[in-house]
C-alpha cells in the first residue's frame, strides 16, 4: 500500500522483505538525470541546487521525520543513509551534490545523538565510485579514468558490497554501532 506522508509532499511504501522492511519513497513531479550532477559551480542554477538538496537531503529528513515517532514508541529502529565520499572530500564538478551528501553525514550523526537512547541506531555509508550505470559515462572520460586510477584497491565498489554492509547495520546483530560514517 502506498501512503501519502501526513506532513510532506511524498508518497512512501513499506514492504516486508525477508527480515527487513524495505522503504521506497516517491516524490510528486520528481525526476533528475544523474549526468547533470557534473556541472561547474558557476553554472549551477538555483533550481538545480534546490533539486539536488531536495533529493539527497530534504527527502531523507522528511522520511525520517515521518517514521521516527513509531521507531521511538517501539524503542527500536535502524536507519542507514547512503551518502558519498564526495560528502567527505568535496567535489570539483558537483558542488551541489557534495554539499548535499555532507549534509546527510551530519544529519546521520545528529540523529544518532538524539535517538540512540531509544535504541534507534543511525549510520551512513559513504562509498566511492560504485559500479552502476550512472558512473559508466564518467569512467569513459579522461577525468574518469584518472579517478579510477586514484582508487587504492584499483577497482570500483560493487553494489552488493554496499547491500551486505547495509543489511548488517539494519540487523539485530548490530546492537551498538551508531553515528558512524563508513
Amino acid at each position: 500500500v502506498i501512503k501519502k506522508s501526513k506532513s510532506h509532499s511524498f508518497y512512501y511504501e513499506l514492504r516486508w522483505y525477508r527480515d527487513y522492511f524495505v522503504l521506497k519513497y516517491y516524490f510528486k513531479d520528481f525526476f533528475y538525470k544523474g549526468e547533470e550532477y557534473g556541472k561547474d559551480f558557476e553554472t549551477i542554477s538555483d533550481d538545480e541546487w534546490n533539486l539536488v538538496m531536495n533529493t539527497n537531503l530534504t527527502g531523507v529528513f522528511q522520511i525520517v521525520q515521518e517514521l521516527i515517532i513509531n521507531m521511538r514508541e517501539n524503542s527500536f529502529g535502524r536507519i542507514v543513509n547512503i551518502s558519498s565520499i564526495g560528502g567527505q572530500v568535496g567535489g570539483n564538478l558537483a558542488v551541489h551534490y557534495a554539499t548535499s551528501k555532507a549534509g546527510l553525514i551530519s544529519f546521520t550523526k545528529s540523529m544518532a545523538k538524539i535517538y540512540s537512547k531509544y535504541n534507534i541506531l543511525t549510520n551512513c555509508i559513504t562509498p566511492g565510485l560504485v559500479n552502476t550505470k550512472m558512473i559508466e559515462k564518467e569512467l569513459n572520460t579522461p577525468a574518469g579514468k584518472e579517478k579510477l586510477k586514484s582508487i587504492p584497491v584499483g577497482k570500483l565498489t560493487e553494489p552488493n558490497e554496499i547491500a551486505i554492509l547495509t543489511l548488517f547495520l539494519l540487523s539485530d546483530d548490530n546492537q551498538t554501532i551508531t553515528g558512524q560514517t563508513i
